[in-house]
């Protein structure tokens, strides 16, 4: 399962576990007490630094200079309570501080959009109405990307005029790609997320048991590491038996010359 409140279903996967039920997370996670294995896309250090890495390779390709020039961003997704988003922002300010202290965040409280379309156009276009000379706006969220891509085509802005990025499926967003308002964008393959899943909760559910460091070897999919849950949540503890994370092997950038080859 993925919950999209990181704590509001801990009680009643709690009972489920006592009951005999096997609880696995993917996409978005719930605490580590109340599941088994967390399937992750990724560590916050690798997404936060992938979000920021594709803008920095769009405002370049725009003829902004990230290392030299004042960047003015913010950052637009679903909500603070959505721990794995939150964890990605986090991350990617910390990986921005780092390398590019010229950036100027110009909403550091951020936006957020309840992973409602409606809202998430609403929301693009006050970012844009209240920041008319934004640089860069990273959307962590599959919401809020496509309904930011579409409050800046209705204002008539390309690629050319302001840097959007973000995670999103590749068919929500090709049409804006080919549109011109968006260069780049990023995902996971949710086909092997939710595949990885499906197995470990499978091989789990048979009596299987795992630890910190053991490898599967998943059909089709290849094999995979059970790590520790600190590697998603600083100074998360882990259990000795079926408690842990196990990340996805790549995630992909998308642009207009493979947006094509996916289909979901």
């Amino acid at each position: 399962m993925s919950s999209v409140d990181a704590t509001g279903l801990d009680s009643a996967l709690t009972e489920a576990i006592d009951q005999g039920v096997t609880v696995v997370t993917w996409d978005s996670d719930v605490s580590d007490t109340a599941r088994t294995l967390m399937v992750s896309q990724g560590t916050p250090d690798i997404l936060g630094k992938m979000l920021v890495d594709m803008g920095v390779d769009s405002l370049t390709n725009r003829g902004r200079d990230p290392k030299a020039d004042t960047i003015k961003y913010v950052w637009h997704y679903s909500q603070a309570t959505v721990a794995d988003q939150n964890s990605w922002q986090v991350a990617g300010e910390a990986y921005i501080k780092e390398n590019f202290p010229n950036w100027e965040n110009v909403a550091p409280d951020n936006y957020y959009s309840e992973q409602d379309a409606e809202k998430a156009v609403s929301i693009g276009a006050s970012i844009l109405e209240a920041h008319p000379d934004i640089d860069l706006i990273i959307c962590n969220d599959s919401t809020a990307l496509p309904g930011q891509c579409k409050a800046a085509q209705n204002k008539g802005l390309t690629k050319d005029d302001v840097t959007i990025t973000g995670f999103a499926s590749p068919m929500s967003i090709k049409d804006y790609c080919a549109a011109g308002v968006i260069e780049q964008w990023g995902l996971w393959d949710c086909g092997v997320q939710g595949g990885i899943g499906c197995y470990l909760a499978a091989y789990l559910a048979a009596g299987n048991e795992v630890h910190v460091g053991d490898k599967i070897n998943i059909p089709e999919i290849g094999e995979v590491e059970v790590m520790p849950n600190d590697c998603l949540v600083e100074g998360a503890t882990t259990a000795e038996v079926n408690n842990g994370v196990v990340l996805l092997p790549e995630r992909t950038v998308f642009n207009e010359s493979n947006m094509n080859d996916y289909n979901f």
